[in-house]
């Protein structure tokens, strides 16, 4: 399992993958060991190049742990699909409160100095990670589960209560989205009602559309509206 966690994950390249199963198969007998060496199939995600990820990991791990901020630079892509760094190179000040491992990539989660909120960075796009001799910006409050859980990839701005009114055979979707501790009621034979606290942006929308239907938001209406508003410009 963990050579195949390996092999198939996203954020460690190629050349990273086949030393560190190696160094796995050091851990077993020789016959296991050749076992090992295999390929298994991938979903068509392409390994990436940047082998810095290593070092900005271990650089983010001490930060969080020593409670320090950390600087470094953002990449993105052009229309030719070539590297830049964002904002001609600005170095961002972080303080990272957690790395959070989803859709097989790495995300630092932390307080931003530029955007004067919490924010996360993939950690393959992050380069030239820094520790610094500033403390971290406290926030106690944090929660990562719950992050993940409310808003991560949400926005974290202006949570609210949604209510949602649900097909029954997408209970396991929305547990899976929001966990067992969601609160649900039974609305007739074929439905439920589901009451969430998330960030109404985009990618929580977005979430609903792929149900065609069966997940709708009843309130309150504001959310109802830009739901509506996302669907006349998908038009």
């Amino acid at each position: 399992m963990l050579v195949d966690a390996v092999e198939s994950s996203r954020f460690i390249t190629a050349k990273k993958s086949e030393r560190l199963i190696e160094k796995l198969g050091k851990l077993t007998s020789e016959s296991h060991a050749r076992q090992l060496e295999r390929h298994i199939y991938m979903d068509g995600t392409a390994k990436p190049e940047n082998e810095c990820i290593y070092y900005s990991v271990d650089e983010i791990h001490n930060a969080i742990q020593e409670k320090r901020q950390i600087t470094f630079q953002y990449y993105e892509y052009t229309p030719q699909k070539e590297k830049i760094l964002k904002h001609n190179g600005y170095r961002y000040q972080f303080s990272p409160y957690a790395l959070i491992w989803s859709r097989d990539c790495y995300y630092a989660v932390g307080w931003s100095e530029k955007h004067g909120k919490l924010a996360q960075f993939r950690v393959d796009r992050m380069v030239a990670v820094e520790s610094s001799d500033q403390a971290a910006v406290c926030k106690p409050d944090f929660d990562p589960a719950e992050y993940v859980r409310k808003i991560f990839g949400m926005y974290p701005d202006d949570l609210c209560t949604v209510e949602l009114l649900c097909d029954n055979e997408v209970m396991r979707s929305v547990i899976d989205r929001f966990s067992e501790d969601v609160s649900t009621v039974t609305a007739d034979d074929g439905h439920f009602k589901a009451i969430v606290e998330v960030a109404p942006s985009p990618p929580f929308f977005a979430w609903v559309f792929t149900f065609c239907g069966k997940i709708r938001i009843l309130g309150p209406e504001e959310v109802l509206d830009e739901m509506r508003g996302m669907a006349a410009w998908l038009q």
